[in-house]
């Protein structure tokens, strides 16, 4: 009996725990789900509301406590602290680096609100009675010659119950569905101009593509899933308008905005598919439908925006892929790697540059290059198997572990190449394996777990690190029997060993 009443006492301590961290741990998530670097992070105690400074990776503790904000703050951005005081009908506006505070009415039930990506833009919906439909405001946080914001407002009544930015934060997107005749609009922040854009029935949120320069977009509609229409449009109205009959699965903007990529399924292949600036439609490949190859065509453009390059199938056999660019002001193909096994591995950073493994007669070779096959590097060449290329974040290097040979003639590398050089440097000191692979400080060193031969024909395992610029091992942990599971935080490596 004395068991379950202590039971009963730790549940409830632990309720009332909960119940005083959840609102923190909410606005916690709250502010880091925004994508921003804040540079703060806001969070609600027992005495109250607060702001700590984290600055560039510090630790909290060492960071000042602020003086109580004053309520929950309902809105974040790089620069401010949006509070609600629904009492007073208006809005309170805290400035994150000297807390200076400024006030706007509000003139009825507020929601749906959002920061520009800029941080320069605060717009939300607000009604002032039930069914109606809802006004969209903009508030403009430009600094004025004093320092103060400017605060100017754009009202846009009647906006509907959707809206979004766009990526630079120059236009916002309204779904107008409520109308007889429905439509979305875009309106100019800048031009403070609101353009129609009519519909037939159905607008897919996510089938509409905004160019790179904000300055004309693609959007689909359908009447019940069906008859499909693709319109191009700029800000002033719509230029053109295609029946597809069938929804793409995917859009692409080429670099410049002068052709627009459509991928579309028609079962059992997917077709690609460019639509040019003089409306003219290229049917590019009819690629196959292979789950270990390709869920969906990847397509990649050249960096002006001249050549499209991708895997295309010419048979049954999974050698029959091939790496093709397709110009096209020229309409023609070109091969640039026969015989592709694996989908290619992009770096993280260059979209001009990849890595491909290619077979040839029952080998297989890692190739470093451009889209276009130029600038090439050999990572691997007539390997018996090999893992997967592993890029640096930066994507300055990129790691392979690859094989030769089988049996007691098997050799083991690890190979990490400089992309920007194409200085290779191999790892071959009698490895049996090379595993978890992790690039630390950007790509300064490689972590690995390495495997070998204790002399008695028995692994035996170290932790490892090669530095790529140097080529300098240096070893961590050596001679374990064992090396368990690898844990990470941050630059900071933890495993077990024995």
């Amino acid at each position: 009996m004395r068991t379950l009443i202590w039971r009963l006492r730790a549940l409830l301590a632990i309720g009332i725990l909960a119940a005083l961290l959840l609102p923190s741990l909410f606005l916690a998530v709250l502010a880091g789900r925004s994508g921003q670097a804040h540079g703060c992070l806001a969070f609600t105690s027992a005495q109250g509301a607060h702001l700590l400074d984290v600055g560039s990776g510090v630790a909290l503790p060492q960071r000042q406590m602020t003086p109580q904000l004053g309520g929950r703050p309902i809105a974040y951005s790089a620069h401010w602290l949006v509070f609600p005081q629904l009492e007073r009908s208006q809005l309170r506006f805290r400035r994150i680096a000297d807390g200076q505070e400024y006030t706007l009415p509000v003139e009825g039930d507020m929601y749906y609100m959002d920061w520009s990506p800029d941080g320069r833009w605060f717009g939300y919906l607000w009604r002032t009675k039930p069914g109606q439909v809802p006004t969209l405001t903009l508030i403009d946080f430009q600094p004025s010659a004093s320092g103060a914001p400017t605060l100017s407002r754009h009202d846009i009544p009647e906006a509907g119950y959707y809206w979004r930015w766009s990526p630079r934060g120059n236009l916002v997107f309204l779904n107008r569905d409520y109308l007889a005749q429905p439509h979305f609009a875009i309106f100019s922040v800048s031009a403070n101009r609101l353009q129609l854009f009519p519909y037939s029935d159905t607008l897919s949120g996510d089938q509409w593509l905004l160019d790179g320069d904000e300055r004309q977009f693609a959007y689909l509609t359908s009447q019940g899933g069906s008859n499909v229409q693709l319109y191009i449009a700029d800000l002033e109205a719509v230029r053109a308008r295609y029946p597809l009959g069938i929804s793409p699965y995917q859009m692409l903007w080429s670099p410049h905005n002068r052709y627009l990529v459509l991928i579309l399924q028609v079962f059992p292949r997917w077709q690609i598919v460019i639509v040019d600036a003089e409306g003219n439609f290229h049917d590019v490949a009819r690629v196959a439908q292979r789950g270990d190859m390709l869920a969906m065509p990847l397509v990649h453009w050249s960096a002006k925006g001249e050549t499209l390059y991708y895997l295309q199938d010419e048979g049954a056999s999974p050698l029959d892929w091939h790496w093709i660019g397709y110009q096209v002001a020229a309409r023609s193909y070109r091969r640039i790697v026969p015989n592709v096994v694996k989908r290619p591995y992009f770096s993280p950073q260059d979209a001009q540059q990849l890595v491909l493994i290619q077979e040839q007669a029952g080998k297989r070779n890692a190739i470093l290059m451009q889209l276009s096959g130029d600038r090439r590097v050999t990572l691997a060449e007539a390997a018996e198997d090999m893992g997967d290329p592993y890029w640096s974040r930066d994507g300055k290097y990129v790691a392979l572990v690859w094989a030769t040979g089988t049996g007691a003639r098997r050799v083991l590398r690890l190979t990490v190449v400089n992309a920007e050089t194409g200085q290779a440097r191999t790892l071959s000191d009698g490895l049996w394996d090379a595993r978890d692979l992790r690039w630390l400080a950007g790509s300064t060193s490689l972590f690995f777990v390495a495997e070998r031969d204790n002399g008695r024909g028995q692994p035996t395992y170290s932790a490892e690190l090669l530095v790529p610029q140097t080529g300098e091992q240096r070893i961590l942990s050596a001679d374990k029997t064992l090396i368990g599971t690898v844990l990470w935080q941050g630059n900071d490596v933890e495993f077990w060993w024995r």
